[in-house]
């Protein structure tokens, strides 16, 4: 039976310490999960590539965060803050951002099929490629947000806030075959 600890540590892309975790068995995701229940700032962490499935994270404090390529999956990110977080290419399926802030974030390229983003402001936030497919963006504030080549088939954009948002022809006709569908229900 091995009784070895594991220490692990969150810091910035700078190299600043943010956060240090110990306990037998460790991962990111566990050290992360402890940081938020001790209500630790994270702001401009690097998490870059980081296997977060699943991981309880509602109301982190990731402002600025470095989450490219980070696999998110299911994660639990209600009201968390990620003003300005780089998620480049992360994959957010079916992760729950309920009421989270987004503005200014990067999502280019990012996978957030399924996800529920209801009430989230991504204002001026970077979804240009995104795949919004089937995701909740019911009362989501996307003003200015760029949503070129974003895919938003199936999307709920139900009372969103769109005013100053940027959409290409096909993003444009996904979302107004959706909103034709929800008007004839």
């Amino acid at each position: 039976m091995d009784n070895k600890k594991t220490k692990i540590e969150i810091k910035t892309r700078e190299g600043t310490l943010l956060f240090a975790f110990e306990t037998k068995n460790n991962t990111i995701k566990k050290t992360l999960e402890e940081a938020v229940r001790r209500w630790a700032d994270l702001q401009g962490a690097n998490l870059r590539w980081a296997n977060l499935q699943w991981a309880n994270l509602q109301g982190a404090d990731l402002l600025g965060a470095d989450l490219q390529g980070a696999d998110l999956q299911g994660a639990d990110l209600q009201w968390a803050n990620l003003l300005g977080a780089y998620l480049q290419g992360a994959d957010l399926q079916g992760a729950d951002l309920q009421r989270a802030d987004l503005q200014w974030a990067d999502l280019q390229g990012a996978n957030l099929r399924w996800a529920n983003l209801r009430g989230a402001n991504l204002q001026r936030a970077d979804l240009q490629g995104a795949d919004l497919l089937g995701a909740d963006l019911q009362w989501a504030n996307l003003r200015g947000a760029n949503l070129r080549g974003a895919n938003l088939q199936g999307a709920d954009l139900l009372g969103a806030y769109l005013q100053g948002a940027k959409m290409d022809k096909k993003g444009r006709w996904t979302w107004q075959q959706k909103r034709k569908r929800n008007t004839s229900c």
